[in-house]
């Protein structure tokens, strides 16, 4: 059976705005500063470079790894109601130099916890019973 992938490209303000939000939780010592500056290293699973401004108006430099940033990533699908299947495997990758979550679906393996069992029918009820 063929697999399906699908591809979720974020904007630059888009990443920013979800390093600002979650970055502070998630990592106790991010600055408090906004982001101006991002870089992305790596193809295969794509990093962050941070340039963060601090209130003293000095810059702070903080990198950002592959599972954090997806994590991130998934937080703004879900905020956004974007949807994301649960079992489907997800990762990290840049479509034309622009982050991207690549999301795979098997038909064979994949399968939503909320739909139906495929093609699997069942007979209508009868509206009325006769009493006999």
């Amino acid at each position: 059976m063929p697999a399906e992938v699908r591809y979720i490209v974020f904007a630059r303000d888009e990443i920013a705005a979800a390093i600002e939000r979650y970055a502070r939780g998630t990592f106790p010592d991010f600055p408090a500063g906004s982001v101006v500056g991002m870089e992305t290293i790596g193809d295969e699973e794509p990093r962050l470079r941070v340039l963060v401004r601090e209130q003293s108006a000095e810059f702070v430099q903080i990198d950002i790894g592959s599972q954090e940033l997806l994590s991130f990533m998934i937080r703004v699908c879900r905020e956004a109601r974007v949807p994301l299947p649960a079992r489907a495997p997800k990762r990290l990758c840049l479509v034309n130099d622009r982050l991207a979550i690549a999301v795979v679906l098997d038909g064979r393996r994949y399968r939503p916890a909320s739909s139906p069992r495929p093609y699997h029918r069942t007979a209508p009820r009868p509206k009325f019973r006769l009493n006999a």
